[in-house]
């Protein structure tokens, strides 16, 4: 996948940020706390090292350009992506910050969003050339995440009012989440979070989560969702739906309508008819899905294919597929927004 976002961190407080990915969230405290634990990692590695760690789905690099001031350069990348061709895009942004300032030390203090604009620009120029050779892969129709095999939910792991009530307005949002791919990672009471991913397991008709009720360490958070510690909730906040219970905050994800909308369907429904009534709506979703990327891979198509497909869907619709599939294929996010954008102009509203 493309580059997703380019930060300059100095003493655990983020001087510089370029973000190519419209799915991370710029939550100013959040960003402190994974900042913070990059520094405490950074600490260990001499100027001329790279150290990469991989969180979920994304792989941060990072690169001590000043360790006397504690200046380090992040790139958030794909998990997937070459270590080593990142690399030489750290090793060349480095550079050119240093060609740039020279011996001069830019601190959180001093830092302005002028100063910093000839750094800017290269940054988006650099970025912009990679990104346009990446993302182009082809797609292995097998490798998506969904599939038209049901398994049974026990009726005690499920509260469907405990999800209206827990999750309020965020409900269609966490659904939502779950269905394009995104992880889920929670914090609060253990015991609440445990009966929240349970329950959020009725709305996997057609997917398998891997879930984790508390996670310690860093591996134990590689999972579909995840209860986490509230300090340790920054460090997802580059790639993950973050539902904090203690404060009632959901952050890193936008609402959908379609989404909106079943959730008003499913309300009032006892606990199995509202999972009928979802069931029938995602596999719909997921024939569409199917039929599109049967598009993409057809060595020719016709503006009256892509055409007949916008037709059958509506723009709410198209933004799912499209999410879903960048999630399940960020090597070919450039196709998949190629077709995307296409068919845009004939879905309705």
């Amino acid at each position: 996948m493309p580059i997703k976002m380019v930060l300059i961190n100095n003493r655990s407080v983020c001087i510089f940020s370029r973000s190519f990915d419209t799915e991370i969230s710029m939550q100013p405290s959040l960003f402190g706390s994974f900042l913070s634990a990059v520094s405490m990692i950074a600490k260990n590695i001499s100027s001329d090292e790279v150290e990469a760690i991989i969180l979920g789905k994304s792989k941060i690099l990072y690169r001590s350009i000043d360790i006397k001031h504690d200046l380090n350069l992040i790139i958030i990348a794909d998990q997937n992506d070459d270590d080593d061709a990142l690399k030489i895009v750290l090793s060349q942004l480095s550079e050119q910050y240093l060609n740039i300032y020279k011996d001069k030390h830019i601190n959180s203090e001093l830092i302005n969003y002028r100063y910093l604009k000839p750094f800017e620009k290269y940054v988006d120029k650099t970025i912009q050339i990679i990104n346009e050779r990446m993302g182009d892969e082809e797609i292995d129709q097998s490798k998506i995440a969904y599939f038209k095999e049901k398994y049974n939910i026990k009726p005690r792991q499920i509260s469907l009012s405990f999800l209206f009530n827990t999750l309020k307005k965020n409900f269609a949002k966490v659904i939502y989440s779950i269905f394009i791919g995104r992880r889920i990672v929670i914090s609060g009471d253990r015991a609440l979070i445990k009966l929240l991913i349970d329950s959020l397991k009725l709305f996997t008709p057609n997917r398998i989560l891997k879930t984790n009720y508390w996670a310690n360490t860093l591996a134990e958070t590689l999972v579909d969702i995840v209860g986490v510690p509230q300090d340790l909730l920054g460090l997802f906040v580059i790639d993950s739906v973050i539902i904090d219970l203690e404060k009632n905050t959901l952050i890193g994800i936008k609402n959908n309508k379609y989404f909106n909308n079943l959730v008003k369907k499913i309300k009032d429904l006892d606990t199995f008819q509202a999972r009928a009534v979802y069931v029938d709506e995602i596999n719909l979703l997921f024939e569409r899905i199917v039929e599109l990327l049967n598009i993409i891979n057809t060595e020719t198509v016709s503006d009256a294919d892509l055409k007949k497909f916008g037709k059958k869907i509506n723009k709410d619709i198209l933004e799912i597929i499209e999410k879903t599939l960048i999630v399940n294929y960020p090597s070919s996010i450039n196709k998949i927004k190629k077709f995307s954008n296409k068919i845009r102009k004939y879905a309705p509203s």
